[in-house]
């Protein structure tokens, strides 16, 4: 039985481990803050007797926790990324990158927050939602307008 448990969260770690680090990455703003939150999310999946039933939510959340979590024990504000898009698994192009990086960090925390989980984390609408504890319309607009403004930001590029 633990064998299995032990197995499932590999597989979710397997999984999610990319777009988890993206997350993190654009809440904390420093790989080594997003890789603590990332191993305290799921070392708090594996103090579970079982996974939960919608465990990506429930990973994604751990996450955001541990960054709320480690930024108030410091009590400092919420640092600037400087690329909430760095991924040490993804294939680099530092010029998309860089203007990811600038349209994301002139959004609102919300709005960044929906776009990452939804194209780097691969998350639905109801999955954010239960990270953001919002409504499933809420997280929908907020990624809508997110993207709409994106596009006019990268469109005002020369």
């Amino acid at each position: 039985m633990k064998s299995k448990f032990i197995d499932g969260v590999r597989q979710v770690y397997e999984e999610n481990r990319e777009g988890l680090f993206t997350y993190a990455m654009s809440l904390a703003g420093k790989p080594e803050e997003a890789e603590d939150a990332v191993q305290a999310a799921f070392f708090s999946l594996l103090q579970r007797s079982r996974l939960p039933r919608q465990v990506r939510p429930y990973v994604y959340r751990c996450v955001r926790n541990a960054v709320i979590d480690a930024h108030r024990r410091k009590k400092t504000r919420r640092p600037s990324a400087e690329d909430p898009v760095n991924s040490e698994y993804a294939e680099r192009n530092p010029v998309r990158d860089r203007a990811l990086s600038q349209c994301l960090s002139r959004l609102s925390q919300s709005e960044s927050e929906a776009i990452i989980l939804k194209v780097f984390g691969g998350l639905g609408f109801r999955e954010i939602a239960s990270v953001s504890g919002e409504a499933v319309s809420t997280v929908s607009s907020r990624y809508r307008r997110g993207l709409q403004k994106m596009r006019t930001m990268l469109e005002e590029c020369p």
